[in-house]
């Protein structure tokens, strides 16, 4: 645990997560992220204040992500 805010400590796969469902970007730490292209259970975001790209699944509740541009 952290001692800073009594929560467990994150991996950085957790961290980025968590961020996504934030509707936070982990890139830029900017809120503010809108759906691009989706395929089966894949949805892409897209950061509106640096362009980062994250793929997520499922979309609602993201268990998944990773960096796409």
């Amino acid at each position: 645990m952290s001692e800073n805010d009594g929560m467990p400590a994150l991996g950085a796969a957790e961290v980025i997560i968590h961020h996504l469902r934030m509707d936070r970007c982990p890139a830029c730490q900017r809120y503010g992220l809108r759906p691009g292209p989706r395929g089966g259970a894949a949805q892409n975001l897209i950061c509106d204040g640096c362009g980062a790209r994250w793929n997520v699944a499922p979309p609602r509740y993201i268990m998944f992500a990773e960096r796409i541009g």
